[in-house]
């Protein structure tokens, strides 16, 4: 996954729905 701020990272498996970390 990649980390996009605090507590919040995007699925690299074509999906870039926000998800809690």
């Amino acid at each position: 996954v990649i980390r996009l701020k605090q507590g919040d990272y995007i699925n690299q498996e074509g999906d870039d729905r926000l998800k809690p970390g």
